[in-house]
């Protein structure tokens, strides 16, 4: 996401029953095939972050689920 420095992004992720798509500006970046439903379990959402630690340097705003 180097290219984006300094612009304003919309990023959008989509799951289905098989696929999870991130989309950037409206464009489909990446996708990787899943199985299963997602759960109403107690589970972390986590935003701007992942397990190994690359933290999001920025801000966000208006988001839905």
């Amino acid at each position: 996401m180097q290219k984006f420095i300094g612009q304003q992004v919309h990023v959008a992720t989509v799951y289905n029953s098989n696929k999870h798509l991130l989309y950037i500006n409206g464009q489909e970046e990446a996708s990787i095939s899943r199985n299963g439903k997602i759960t109403s379990k107690n589970n972390i959402l986590p935003m701007g972050w992942a397990d190994n630690e690359r933290y999001f340097d920025g801000m966000t705003d208006e988001v839905k689920l």
